[in-house]
């Protein structure tokens, strides 16, 4: 056979998920996928994808033969890693399938995690995708039923991306990885330009006073994961919040430019939490590019350190590291996307 002479790029390989209703049961309606805008192609783990087992046979030879190794899909979990640049719907959907909860009012959506957020095992109660993996070769997308996203890293930096907010999401399923010729990225939902920039980081507050700061991140975990086996050994089911015993998780990082308005950070990184006064409440909100949006980051905030920077060439900064805890009726973490009119 002679060679072929076809030549795929990288930017050929897109990603979309859609909104599913019923466990098990994959989105098809085109129109229904929301695509990401995705750097980078989606990362596949083919090796989570399948169980394999290597036990060599007692057959009377010394070298493995294809019989000692066995593998199967039913029971593997498949993950997913897609990284990119936030727009606002695209934020949307990852905030309200990594939290697992969604307050609806007229203008504005909150997702939270405090004192009362509970573990879900119910499907009707959960927010879960289809995945859909465009491949530029016909008949070689790659679909996942029912993918759960279990952790969210949002990140902003001056000097990255042109100071757009970023995004990295991990998806995992506990269903078949099927290879589907189905999918037809242009009619897709586009991911839209609504970017969250430099120029809209409007508050940046710690304790209600304002500061300077060259880059952040916040780290969600939900703690997904997949239990049962039916009748093909696949999924029959997810938890969200139980994994660990502190099954949501909530964590990031900020630099702040060291002045009157954090000077007393390095008492409060030694500070013992159950004693009181340790945690401090960081507040960050952004206006989105389509000037109608915004979202707001809320984090009640226990400093891992509060070590100086002597690094940036704009003066000395604090590298704030914490963990989002819950205090009385204070959230752990807030995010409320909403009209800024």
């Amino acid at each position: 056979m002679a060679i072929s002479t076809a030549v795929y790029s990288k930017t050929a390989f897109r990603f979309a998920i859609a909104q599913e209703t019923t466990f098990g049961t994959a989105i098809t309606t085109q129109a229904s996928f929301q695509e990401l805008h995705i750097t980078e192609p989606p990362t596949l783990d083919t090796a989570t994808a399948v169980v394999t087992d290597e036990t060599p046979r007692i057959d009377g030879s010394a070298v493995m033969g294809v019989g000692d190794i066995y593998k199967t899909q039913a029971g593997a979990i498949t993950t997913v890693t897609v990284s990119g640049i936030l727009t606002t719907p695209v934020l949307e959907l990852l905030l309200e399938g990594v939290f697992q909860n969604k307050a609806t009012s007229s203008l504005e959506d909150t997702y939270a995690w405090d004192s009362s957020t509970s573990v879900i095992g119910d499907p009707a109660s959960q927010t879960f995708f289809t995945l859909a993996l465009h491949d530029p070769i016909s008949g070689e997308g790659k679909q996942l039923t029912s993918a759960f996203l279990k952790t969210l890293e949002i990140t902003w930096d001056a000097g990255s991306n042109g100071g757009r907010a970023s995004f990295s999401a991990t998806f995992i399923s506990g269903l078949a990885l099927g290879t589907t010729s189905t999918f037809t990225p242009g009619s897709w939902t586009s991911p839209g330009t609504a970017y969250f920039t430099t120029s809209g980081l409007d508050s940046k507050q710690l304790n209600s006073a304002d500061i300077v700061t060259n880059n952040f991140s916040f780290s969600l975990d939900n703690g997904a994961t997949f239990w049962g086996v039916d009748s093909s050994g696949y999924a029959e089911g997810c938890t969200v919040g139980a994994a660990g015993g502190k099954g949501y998780v909530a964590s990031g990082s900020i630099s702040a430019k060291y002045d009157t308005n954090t000077e007393d950070l390095i008492d409060k990184a030694l500070a013992n939490p159950t004693a009181g006064s340790a945690d401090i409440i960081l507040a960050l909100t952004f206006n989105s590019g389509d000037a109608t949006n915004e979202v707001s980051f809320t984090a009640n905030c226990v400093l891992d350190s509060a070590n100086y920077n002597f690094g940036q060439d704009a003066g000395v900064f604090r590298d704030l590291p914490f963990k989002c805890v819950y205090e009385s009726t204070t959230d752990a973490i807030t995010v409320v996307v909403g009209t800024n009119a």
